[in-house]
């Protein structure tokens, strides 16, 4: 297994061994959530310093997955999670195939939310950025002043409402990116960081 996880229980997620360092983004090798939906996935993240790991990679590989999809579905768009949906509802939604609830995960209504840009920050950060100024260009009612981004987009109709949830990971997820992982390092502070900014004695850098 990686890192103390014994290999039957990462199959059952699907992840699998990287075997040439390449992940397919729409295939198997890239990890499996409940739902498929980027803030399952990368959430965490926030708050557990994966570092240079196997790990890593397979978060790397669902913001791969994301953007793919939104290449292939969302014209060009990207960033599928749980979100208010610009019709005041609040929706599941997530990549289907990339979760494991009815063997794929929950469905995409054609919604892009900007949380899982910012989660995204600290794997794909210039693909994220590069997204969030293209939502800012194209929607420019997406952004109220002094709040930041309404929670999602769909066919051109936004969202209204700014969620205080989303906006909590948006905001956390940018203190990391600038503090590279200042957000775990405040959390943890007696623990010792090696330079890429990763703390060197946490189990998951030191596979068994």
């Amino acid at each position: 297994g990686y890192y103390g996880v014994p290999a039957e229980h990462l199959s059952r997620l699907g992840w699998t061994e990287p075997s040439d360092g390449v992940h397919d983004p729409m295939q198997q090798g890239t990890a499996k959530s409940w739902g498929g939906s980027g803030f399952e996935q990368l959430l965490p993240t926030l708050f557990a310093p994966y570092g240079e790991s196997y790990l890593a990679d397979q978060h790397t590989a669902h913001v791969d997955a994301q953007i793919a999809y939104g290449q292939a579905h969302l014209h060009g768009h990207w960033g599928v999670s749980v979100c208010e949906a610009p019709d005041g509802e609040y929706q599941e939604q997530g990549i289907p195939g990339l979760g494991m609830r009815d063997g794929v995960g929950y469905d995409s209504d054609g919604i892009v939310t900007p949380h899982v840009l910012f989660l995204s920050l600290a794997y794909r950060p210039e693909a994220a950025k590069r997204e969030l100024t293209q939502l800012q260009m194209e929607f420019p009612e997406m952004c109220q002043p002094g709040y930041g981004f309404t929670d999602s987009v769909a066919e051109g109709n936004v969202s209204k409402r700014v969620l205080v949830l989303d906006k909590t990971m948006e905001y956390l997820a940018t203190y990391s990116y600038l503090t590279n992982g200042g957000l775990w390092r405040n959390i943890f502070p007696l623990q010792e960081t090696n330079s890429a900014g990763s703390r060197a004695d946490h189990p998951v850098n030191n596979p068994a």
